[in-house]
């Protein structure tokens, strides 16, 4: 049986990374690793201590909600640190950031505001990882570029 030409490219793509490529990719630029995983690891961090404080401990779908603020993380991370050399490039990257951060705070602030505790669980953990990582990877992008 043939494999179609997308399932082709992930198989090849899987095969990459498990041949070494990924660790390959990552050792590139060692210093934007490093930045990416540290910015990374505080937003986890101060989001996960600023819900066990106001919620008294962390719930089960707070702890889940940590995985979305880890992608939401990463994403402003690794723009932020893309962009870290063209001007023009930096000014836009900022602004399509932002408003990803904004409707995601708004959204998850919403949820937060609700009666419903699982829900306002899921919210208040996610609002607040989005404004921390993003704060973090925009006060950091400044050192990057050092």
């Amino acid at each position: 049986h043939r494999l179609g030409a997308g399932a082709g490219r992930f198989a090849a793509n899987i095969e990459y990374v498990r041949a070494g490529g990924g660790q390959r990719l990552a050792m590139r630029d060692r210093r934007r690793t490093l930045w990416c995983a540290g910015n990374l690891t505080a937003a986890i961090s101060t989001t996960a201590v600023a819900g066990s404080f106001m919620q008294d401990g962390l719930s089960l779908f707070a702890v889940m909600s940590l995985i979305l603020v880890a992608g939401l993380g990463l994403d402003y991370t690794l723009f932020a640190s893309r962009a870290a050399g063209n001007t023009m490039e930096t000014k836009e990257t900022g602004q399509a950031v932002t408003l990803c951060m904004i409707s995601s705070a708004f959204v998850f602030g919403m949820l937060w505001l609700s009666d419903v505790p699982v829900l306002e669980h899921i919210g208040s953990t996610v609002c607040l990882g989005a404004l921390c990582a993003y704060a973090l990877a925009r006060l950091s992008q400044r050192r990057l570029k050092r």
